[in-house]
């Protein structure tokens, strides 16, 4: 692992992050792996957190977050402690071979193995840059492969993808990052190994800001954070003149939330399973009574700035 450029990346993520979330307050269990190392990454961060072995007999009670280490193979016991563990609102971040080995059997009819792919490089690319584990996300960096890691299925009824590739070793808009909810909690899983996205600190930057965000939204779903919202104020619109654009206007779409998100109106949670609207150009999601009250003084996104209906 290049442990210098995780250290630089930590640093530059610490500068845009409350430093409650380097504190302790959220406990971490990583369960080791032969092939992945996230306990190194964390390390580079000064985030405290426990391990444990695979045949692990410990009780996972008091645990906030817990990250399987590929390859994950954990035996029938603790797989169904794990289960367990995510029903009752914990999050789950595994890697790679897990998939076969943990997440098909603790969380059936969700994400599955699809296949292996050869060593190597794909570009990362970002397409659900409004789930609060991708915030702040972008570009389109390396995300290194090890030889024989397993393909991604998904059930895209249950199961958000977060990024896909956009070429390189794995075939083009295969997913790379996804994530679903189960009972009260939520799993995160990616394809290759954490520790292995170490090549620059370009490559180092995305995994880190990825399990920093995963820290932090656990952190607001403890109240140990606030979300804070995206800067406009709803309350002075009635006093902004109506917004003329001749442009077409493009209909919000009407859906169902399936990950907590913050409405940019109030800073208010939308939670999974309300109504909501989402802007078709950006993609970011809104309050029905929010979106109607702010679209009957202005046209345009208040996000993107491009003509909306609803």
């Amino acid at each position: 692992m290049g442990y210098r450029e995780y250290q630089q990346s930590w640093d530059q993520i610490k500068q845009m992050k409350s430093p409650r979330l380097f504190s302790g307050d959220i406990k971490i269990l990583v369960v080791e792996g032969c092939f992945d190392h996230a306990e190194q990454v964390l390390e580079s961060a000064g985030i405290s957190f426990d391990s444990v072995p695979e045949h692990f007999s410990r009780s996972l009670e008091g645990y906030d977050i817990i990250i399987v280490n590929c390859p994950g193979n954990l035996g029938d016991s603790n797989i169904k402690k794990i289960q367990k563990f995510v029903e009752k609102e914990g999050f789950l971040i595994s890697t790679d071979w897990a998939l076969q080995y943990l997440i098909e059997k603790a969380f059936p009819g969700t994400i599955a193995y699809n296949g292996t792919v050869s060593e190597g490089r794909a570009k990362l690319k970002i397409v659900n840059s409004n789930h609060p584990f991708t915030k702040s996300l972008e570009g389109t960096p390396n995300w290194e492969i090890d030889g024989g890691s397993f393909r991604i299925k998904v059930n895209s009824r249950r199961v958000d993808v977060l990024a896909i590739s956009d070429g390189g070793v794995v075939k083009k808009k295969d997913p790379l990052i996804v994530t679903f909810g189960w009972g009260s909690g939520r799993v995160l899983h990616m394809i290759s190994h954490v520790y292995l996205q170490s090549a620059s600190l370009r490559d180092t930057f995305p995994s880190a800001l990825l399990l920093c965000n995963v820290l932090e939204d656990k952190a607001v779903s403890k109240g140990i954070l606030e979300l804070q919202p995206i800067p406009f104020d709803l309350s002075k619109v009635q006093s902004t003149p109506l917004f003329v654009d001749s442009r077409p206007s493009a209909a919000m779409i009407k859906t169902v939330a399936t990950f907590r998100a913050t409405c940019p109106a109030k800073g208010d949670i939308i939670s999974p399973g309300q109504c909501v609207y989402y802007c078709p150009s950006c993609k970011v999601q809104f309050h029905e009574g929010c979106i109607r009250q702010y679209l009957a003084y202005n046209r345009g996104c208040p996000i993107c700035k491009k003509p909306i209906r609803i």
